[in-house]
């Protein structure tokens, strides 16, 4: 079943971005309704707005001792791969 808001994902080579997804955009109905807060906990704590590979990664390693909370990062890893947009630039 797709989702709506889905986008098509072509893997290319070399110069992609990456991918963005605002923490308040994540919905409950793919993964769960524990994975919207999670979202905005992991954004507040990191003072972004929008998540992406490296705060999910961080999130992921501060998690490493916690079973639950990481299944939910990988919940939240999988949103953004399916419904973030490109990232054009780096927070660096």
């Amino acid at each position: 079943m797709s989702h709506p808001a889905a986008v098509d994902r072509q893997p290319g080579l070399g110069g992609e971005t990456g991918f963005t997804l605002a923490a308040t955009g994540v919905p409950a109905d793919l993964r769960g309704p524990d994975v919207p807060p999670l979202a905005g906990d992991i954004a507040t704590h990191y003072g972004q707005p929008s998540l992406d590979a490296e705060l999910i990664g961080r999130a992921a390693r501060a998690a490493a001792s916690d079973p639950h909370r990481l299944q939910l990062i990988k919940y939240l890893w999988h949103l953004l791969v399916l419904l973030g947009h490109p990232a054009h630039q780096s927070r660096h």
